[in-house]
């Protein structure tokens, strides 16, 4: 049996996870509060839908 030969400058793959900064501050204790700013909810939907229904009854009533 031989052996193989060195495994010179191999290519190594950098971690992605927990390099933010966000990770970086929770590590001293300071946590980063996730911001989610969605004012409408779950009534996103209707009002897109009353608003062009809305604008359908404008057009075929300017256009009668």
């Amino acid at each position: 049996m031989g052996q193989d030969e060195p495994n010179k400058d191999p290519t190594l793959i950098k971690p992605t996870a927990g390099r933010g900064l966000g990770d970086a501050l929770a590590s001293v204790g300071f946590k980063i509060p996730k911001i989610s700013f969605n004012p409408f909810g779950h009534l996103l939907y209707p009002m897109i839908a009353a608003a062009v229904f809305a604008l359908i009854f404008l057009l075929t009533y300017m256009f009668k």
